[in-house]
Formats: structure tokens, sequence, C-alpha cells
């Protein structure tokens, strides 16, 4: 099976899973809401306008969850597009690279070759980059994994990296997402379900629809303990019980998993550091660690509502005809 298959194989499953548990849970809100309408009817309870304003909270937490999952899946989440510098540093890159191989192979084949391989290849590396003007004004190296870096911008800056496939200058915190095949700004992670990159540019989006469903989810999971506490015991069997059980284990179910996740996305988002950062720092290192580490300085506001938005598709049609033979996974 090929990679874009096995791919979209994935994504389909991820997306049945998802709209399985959001069927399942709809109609056991549904339930929920109509029985314990019923059920207050029967009783002579007078609190119908609690009870419309309960049911208008959840319609509006459903309705702001669905335009942040929309705005997640169609937004840009950031992709990095080519530039006019990134298309003079691919043509260095590819000049160095034919450079360092001419040079490493005629290294190999002297008679009095007595260095290592890698010490050789070091060499060609510093050679080449010391004789082309342009990578040495950029600082230019090349690491061990292949990857070519320059110098960054300002004093004790971090070194930027050349993505070989997009033939970009990565900015700081961005990373190559295998699945979409682009460079993604303060790249988070790539999210199965939505079929997309959660990225800088739609984080905000992703944290509030992870807090509008936990919002939504404690309310219904209320919602349906209390229309179980109405019920009597002699009424404990029958037909309704049923459904006010389901409907409030999971509930209950719902909220703990999505609370945990929205909680540590909310948290990730306010201290301005990613999953990728949390998961792959060393051990020992703290999360304020990683923020003075990585963090762009941006506020939270700055990061909600200075944001530009845009179709993803638009990012991918003005990185395509920069780059006409780059992957087109997503």
């Amino acid at each position: 099976m090929s990679i874009s298959r096995a791919r979209s194989s994935e994504r389909a499953g991820c997306r049945a899973i998802v709209w399985c548990v959001v069927l399942f849970t709809s109609l056991s809100v549904s339930a929920s809401i109509v029985l314990w309408e019923t059920k207050l009817d029967a009783t002579g309870d007078s609190i119908g306008a609690k009870r419309a304003v309960t049911q208008g909270v959840i319609v509006a937490l459903a309705v702001i969850g669905l335009a942040c999952a929309w705005a997640t899946r169609a937004g840009d989440p950031g992709v990095v597009t080519p530039s006019a510098e990134d298309d003079d540093a691919a043509r260095v890159v590819e000049r160095l690279d034919e450079t360092i191989a001419r040079e490493v192979e005629k290294e190999t084949n002297a008679v009095n070759a007595v260095e290592s391989y890698t010490e050789r290849l070091r060499a060609c590396i510093r050679r080449a980059v010391s004789e082309d003007a342009e990578a040495s004004a950029l600082g230019m190296d090349k690491e061990f994994d292949g990857t070519w870096t320059k110098l960054g911008a300002g004093e004790g800056a971090r070194r930027v990296k050349f993505c070989g496939t997009c033939k970009v200058w990565r900015p700081p915190a961005s990373t190559h997402c295998s699945s979409c095949d682009v460079c993604v700004r303060r790249f988070d992670h790539h999210c199965g379900v939505l079929g997309n990159c959660i990225g800088e540019y739609n984080h905000r989006w992703f944290v509030g629809l992870l807090a509008s469903s936990a919002a939504m989810g404690a309310l219904i999971f209320v919602v349906s303990a209390y229309t179980l506490a109405k019920i009597s015991k002699n009424e404990w069997r029958s037909s309704a019980y049923p459904y006010m059980l389901l409907a409030c284990t999971c509930a209950g179910l719902h909220v703990l998993g999505l609370i945990a996740f929205a909680w540590m996305h909310v948290g990730l988002f306010v201290f301005d550091v990613t999953t990728k950062h949390v998961v792959t720092r060393p051990r020992g290192t703290s999360i304020l660690d990683v923020r003075r580490e990585y963090s762009s300085n941006a506020s939270c506001y700055g990061r909600c509502c200075a944001v530009p938005f845009r179709l993803k598709s638009a990012a991918m049609r003005e990185f395509r005809s920069r780059r006409p033979r780059a992957s087109e996974a997503c």
C-alpha cells in the first residue's frame, strides 16, 4: 500500500471513529433533554425558564464547537510558503551539495586518505562553505543528520534550519509535517481526526473546540444527573431510566477525557509552548525551561486576535505555485 493510500485510510478511520462518538453522544444528549423536559412537565416543576436557558447554552456551545472545528480543519495552520530568499537558498544548497559530493569522492579515492569519513566530510563542508560567498555570508553549516543551517537573527539566536523537502528556511519552532508534506509554523501536532496540522495560525481554534466541547459535556452531565435524581425509586424500572443512565455515563466519560485534554492545551497555549516541545524536551526539563527556550514572546491576546486567518487551500495553492513538485498529501 502506498504512503498516500495509507494516510487516507488512517484519516478515514479516525474520522469514522469520531463521528460515531459524536453521533452516540448526541443521541444520548437528545434523549436526556427530551426526557428531562417530559419529566419536569409531568411533575409540574416550575423551572421552564431555566430549562430553556440550559438547552440554549448547550446548543450554543455545540455551534461554537462546530465553528471552531471547521476553522481548525479548513484554516491555514501556518504553512511556511517559499520566498525569494528561500529560492536563493535552495540554489546555494544544491550547489554546496554538488561541491561536497565531488570533494568527498576525491578525498576518498586519495591514496593518502588516513582520516575517517566523518572527518573528511566535515573538512569538505567547511571548505565548500568558505569558498562560496553566499553560504559564507549566511554562516551556513551542515548538521550530522544532513540538515543545512544558518545563523539566526540577533545575538544568541538559535540556528535556522533549511528544509530539504520544502526548500525553505524554517522559522523558529517550525517543523515539517510528514502527513501534509509541508513545514508548519510553531507546529504542535498533526490531528488525524480533523485531518489538519495544529500550528501557529489555528491553535486558537483547536483550543476553542476543546474548551467548548468540555463545557458542553460538563453541562450535559449535570442535566443527565439531575434527571436521574428526579426519577423516584418506583420509576427506576421504567423505560426512561436506561436512557438517563446511558446519557449520564456517556457524558461523564466525555467530560473526563475532554476536560483533561482541554486543560492541557489551554495550559500549553497560555505558556506559549507546543505539544512537540513538551514531548521532546530533555529529561529533567520543566515546562518553564521549555517556555524560556521556545516562547515567541507574544501575548495571549496577540496569539488569539492578531493572527491572520485564511483557508488552508489558499496557502497550499501559494505553496505549490512556488514548489510545483511538492506532495499534495493534504
